[in-house]
């Protein structure tokens, strides 16, 4: 097995950045709230209104926001912490790559935690909805995540392509230039 050459691992810690920073705005969209108050007001309000909650789903949604809050913390700080310690070793003359992939690793360990928090956040929020709710909640949540996910894939068959996939010079299927022969 080859070792990892210097652009292949300029390009994995691009690319797992560029995962990371998509991930952070998809979590922001929903969870930012100010310092000092867990609830989202651009998010709870929207949320409010389209679903229509009863008084009590309100109180029980403000509270699911606050518990979101509270546990995001921590976590937050942690990532906080991991990404100043990532970028400082950007300075050195001759970083460590195995310290570079363990932090990215860790990145992505956080990155995980805050996910998997938000998404039971969210399962929370739909089980506290009733039939009509939760089908508008859907609906809420999967445009977001469109409006929020990276763009759709070119369409295969554009001008210039003539057929099916071909194996390209290093075995992978490609759309693009002639078959190969």
């Amino acid at each position: 097995m080859k070792p990892i050459g210097n652009r292949a691992l300029l390009i994995t810690v691009i690319i797992i950045l560029i995962a990371l920073n998509l991930g952070l705005v998809t979590f922001m969209w929903f969870t930012q709230h100010p310092p000092g108050n867990h609830e989202g007001p651009s998010t709870t309000k929207f949320l409010l209104k389209q679903l229509n909650f009863s008084k009590e789903q309100e109180e029980k949604y403000i509270q699911l926001q606050r518990n979101l809050g509270d546990s995001l913390e921590p976590v937050r700080e942690e990532e906080r912490r991991i990404h100043d310690r990532f970028f400082e070793m950007m300075h050195a003359e001759n970083p460590d790559s195995v310290l570079v992939a363990a932090t990215i690793d860790t990145m992505g360990h956080i990155r995980s935690q805050i996910e998997y928090l938000t998404f039971a956040h969210f399962r929370q929020v739909r089980a506290m909805c009733n039939t009509e709710q939760q089908k508008k909640f859907d609906a809420i949540i999967s445009e977001a995540m469109r409006r929020m996910g990276p763009p759709p894939p070119p369409p295969h068959g554009g001008p210039g392509h003539h057929g099916p996939p071909h194996e390209g010079p290093d075995g992978p299927p490609t759309t693009d230039g002639p078959p190969a022969h």
